[in-house]
């Protein structure tokens, strides 16, 4: 019995994670779009923005890509499948 409620806690818990993290991606999302932060957009994010980050825009640019097919998954959309745990580990502190 205490195994499957720790199984459900850890469940909720990471509901929770989950659920943060769709709503906080999906902002950057909307950000990246609405400030012009893309290749050739109106505020361009070039290397030098980057400086120390060990990114580049291209790294970012993958990323965006990643949040708006796990935004589709999660809208029940068709993503695009792709490596995304490789893109996931461009930009995450190790």
């Amino acid at each position: 019995m205490a195994d499957k409620v720790r199984f459900g806690e850890r469940c909720k818990a990471l509901g929770k994670v989950l659920g943060d993290a769709a709503t906080e991606l999906e902002m950057l999302s909307h950000l990246w779009a609405s400030r012009g932060y893309a290749s050739g957009g109106a505020d361009e994010i070039v290397q030098d923005d980057l400086e120390n980050l060990d990114l580049t825009p291209a790294d970012l640019a993958v990323f965006i890509t990643f949040i708006n097919n796990f935004m589709k998954f999660l809208d029940m959309d068709s993503p695009t499948n792709n490596d995304y745990r490789q893109t996931i580990d461009l930009v995450r502190d190790l």
